[in-house]
């Protein structure tokens, strides 16, 4: 993680195949807050340079900008290192986060496969704090 702005610091990792680079960033403060986790792979980078800069300081929130795998994708693993940190997100991505219990047969007919799927995104079960519209606030 380097630092772009006082305190803010930028993890950026770059796709090559798609010409895209993917950026997470931490504002480590009294209260911690990551912004965005990357995908599965990108958060198990993420994770140990997370531990580095808190040490042994608790991270407080995570904002989910909206609800794609490289904003939220490494969730699971964030949160079982971090199990108190509370999730900053739109009311439509809450809903989209804790619609993973309503997956249907209709939806995934292989229930051994939907049941799997349901455990391992279950796994996360994150406070939401659903933001809405509204004025933006300052960091």
């Amino acid at each position: 993680m380097h630092k772009i702005y006082h305190d803010l610091l930028q993890s950026a990792s770059y796709n090559k195949t798609i010409n895209l680079t993917f950026n997470q960033y931490l504002l480590p403060g009294n209260e911690p807050l990551l912004v965005h986790t990357g995908n599965f792979q990108q958060a198990k980078t993420l994770l140990p340079k997370i531990e580095e800069v808190l040490g042994d300081k608790p991270l407080k929130y995570i904002f989910v900008s909206h609800f794609e795998s490289d904003e939220c994708g490494g969730l699971g693993q964030i949160l079982t290192r971090y199990p108190k940190a509370k999730i900053i997100c739109s009311a439509i991505t809450a809903r989209e986060l804790n619609e993973v219990k309503n997956i249907s047969e209709q939806q995934i007919p292989n229930t051994k496969l939907r049941l799997k799927l349901q455990e391992e995104l279950l796994t996360i079960s994150p406070e939401l704090i659903a933001t809405g519209h509204g004025e933006c606030i300052k960091l």
